[in-house]
């Protein structure tokens, strides 16, 4: 319905630049030996730009403008070309019928695609039933929230232990610390928060000392590449599944995209089985090259 909608506002703008001229006639470029590109041309033109953006671009007069420009030019050309008579050229009479079955295929696995009823309550019977046999796909690593400080150049440890002097102290608060002494500039604005993370995101040395200390504790100075850190570890979630939930949407497009794979390869299957190849001609043509 989306598709349906975007086309009646594109037809609903042509008609207001061409008050009184039917939807498919509205010219939107002309060229040389009376060449047109009428609105019509062009929303067929644009079905092969991805959805997300295409109602971005038809919106835009000057990139429909480049779209009917690049279609003009194209059969301008295309006229040249059989003005020459290349079209009568065998290599170009071989690749023009090429071209013409690639279109008819894919518009005939489209319609038996698109054709296929789908049951969303089976799909999602099905994707739970995925969910269920592959525990390990979904599952979410532990990790842990942790904040930091961080000091560079060469007396950044020297810094980072005075300042963990402070930090050891009763009442001491590493937040307001973090916001006034780090040199992390995008951490230091949140009060040192890095937020939750796995292993694997952080440098070794740093992932190392955060993952061994509880919530609450601070570690120890830890050097890595980037400079002496001071860290503290604000929470921690175990190891867990996604819910079903979280991933339905996924799973069920999936099953969705597979089912519609399917009815393309059933609609290709027949005409594959009907294929004879001829051994004794193929054997002469390869020795005959």
């Amino acid at each position: 319905m989306r598709r349906s909608g975007n086309v009646v506002r594109v037809w609903a703008c042509v008609l207001a630049l061409f008050p009184g001229v039917a939807l498919a006639d509205a010219v939107l470029v002309r060229a040389g030996n009376g060449i047109e590109v009428t609105a019509a041309d062009v929303l067929a033109d644009a079905e092969r730009i991805p959805p997300e953006i295409r109602q971005q671009i038809l919106k835009d007069p000057g990139k429909v403008a480049q779209l009917a420009s690049n279609i003009a030019i194209a059969r301008a050309l295309a006229a040249q070309a059989e003005q020459a008579g290349l079209a009568n050229d065998p290599q170009v009479v071989f690749n023009l019928k090429q071209a013409r079955d690639k279109v008819l295929v894919d518009a005939l696995l489209l319609r038996a695609e698109t054709s296929m009823e789908v049951n969303m309550t089976a799909v999602e019977r099905l994707a739970l039933s995925d969910y269920k046999a592959n525990p390990d796909r979904f599952m979410l690593p532990e990790q842990v929230q942790a904040s930091h400080i961080l000091f560079r150049g060469d007396d950044a440890r020297e810094r980072a232990a005075k300042a963990l002097v402070e930090l050891r102290k009763p009442g001491a608060d590493f937040g307001k610390l973090a916001s006034e002494l780090s040199q992390d500039p995008g951490s230091a604005q949140r009060n040192g928060d890095l937020g939750f993370f796995a292993r694997g995101r952080m440098a070794k040395a740093f992932e190392d000392a955060a993952f061994a200390l509880q919530p609450g504790e601070i570690s120890d100075v830890v050097e890595t590449e980037f400079g002496a850190h001071i860290i503290k570890v604000t929470a921690r979630r175990p190891a867990s599944r996604k819910p079903f939930e979280e991933v339905k949407e996924q799973l069920s497009a999936e099953i969705v995209k597979r089912l519609r794979d399917e009815a393309r390869a059933a609609a290709v299957a027949p005409v594959r089985a009907s294929v004879v190849p001829d051994l004794s001609s193929l054997e002469a043509f390869s020795a005959a090259q």
